[in-house]
C-alpha cells in the first residue's frame, strides 16, 4: 500500500501568498486616513492653551526687560506695545535711548520683536491684547520698579475668556490673573 504523495508547492504560489492584495492595502490605508482625521485637531492647542502661552510669554518679556533695566541702569529699559498692528498683536524690548527699535536678542542676534500668531508666537493666534493703566509702554527703572505710580495691566483676550499681566507700580512684583 502505498502513501499519497503530497503535490509539491511551487515557488510563485508561497510568494503569492506571503504578499498583500492590492484590496487589503487599500483597507489599511484607509483606517490610518480615518485615525489621523481624528487625532489631528486634538493635537492643534485650545484656545484656553493659547491665552495661557501667550500671558506667560508677555510675563516674561516683562521681567526680562525689568532684569534687562536692573543691569543697565544708564539705559532703562521698557516694553512697547502695539495692539492695532496690521500683522496682529505686537510688542516689543527696546531702551529708553531708543524706543522705537527692538533691543537685539541676546545669542541669536535677531530683534526682540513679537507678534502674537506669528513666527515664534504662531500657536497664540486669535490672542488680542490691551493696556490698562498705561498708554503704549511699560518701563522699569534702575530699581526693577514702574517708573509710573499706577499699576500697569496687559489683558489678554480670546474666544476663552481673558487674563492679566499686573505689574506693581512699588515693587515691579510681576502676577498673572484670570479676569472672571
Amino acid at each position: 500500500m502505498s502513501l499519497p504523495t503530497a503535490i509539491p508547492r511551487t515557488l510563485s504560489a508561497a510568494r503569492r501568498r506571503a504578499a498583500f492584495t492590492l484590496v487589503e492595502l487599500m483597507i489599511v490605508l484607509a483606517i490610518i486616513a480615518v485615525m489621523l482625521g481624528v487625532a489631528v485637531p486634538s493635537l492643534q492647542p485650545d484656545d484656553r492653551i493659547r491665552l495661557v502661552s501667550a500671558t506667560n510669554l508677555i510675563a516674561s518679556d516683562l521681567e526680562y526687560a525689568q532684569s534687562l533695566s536692573v543691569a543697565t541702569p544708564a539705559d532703562l529699559a521698557m516694553i512697547r506695545y502695539d495692539p492695532a498692528n496690521a500683522a496682529g498683536p505686537t510688542y516689543w524690548v527696546s531702551q529708553q535711548s531708543a524706543p522705537e527699535t527692538p533691543i537685539i536678542k541676546p545669542y541669536i542676534a535677531s530683534p526682540y520683536l513679537v507678534t502674537l500668531g506669528v513666527d515664534a508666537a504662531y500657536e497664540m493666534t486669535g490672542v488680542t491684547f490691551s493696556l490698562i493703566g498705561a498708554t503704549d509702554r511699560i518701563t522699569f527703572d534702575a530699581f526693577g520698579q514702574l517708573t509710573t505710580s499706577v499699576e500697569a495691566r496687559v489683558r489678554l483676550t480670546n474666544a476663552s475668556g481673558s487674563m492679566d499681566v499686573i505689574v506693581s507700580p512699588s515693587t515691579g512684583f510681576i502676577t498673572i490673573q484670570n479676569v472672571p
